[in-house]
């Protein structure tokens, strides 16, 4: 799983997106109680302007594991940027 991760995160820096998302979704079947994967695959569908489906990462990333407070503010983030700031606020207490 660490290594699909790794490479995931490779992929993603040198433009090969589909790849690396196939990457992602192959580590989180392996292991979907990992938080990491659904943040780092969220952030790269964020980049990608796929918002509903970075805001499903985020929120399963803050189900699957101990708090990750990226998690949060990249929710936040993402209100903000799709015209929802009210829910940006809101989102920190989840």
């Amino acid at each position: 799983m660490v290594l699909l991760a790794n490479r995931a995160q490779l992929l993603a820096g040198l433009g090969r997106t589909k790849e690396a998302l196939e990457d992602y979704g192959a580590a989180i079947a392996i292991d979907p109680g990992f938080p990491d994967q659904y943040l780092e695959r969220g952030n790269l569908l964020f980049k990608l302007g796929r918002h509903e489906e970075a805001m499903a990462d985020f929120e399963q990333a803050m189900r699957a594991g101990p708090p990750l407070p990226e998690a949060y503010y990249n929710r936040a983030e993402l209100h903000a940027v799709r015209g929802t700031p009210g829910r940006r606020w809101r989102t920190w207490g989840g």
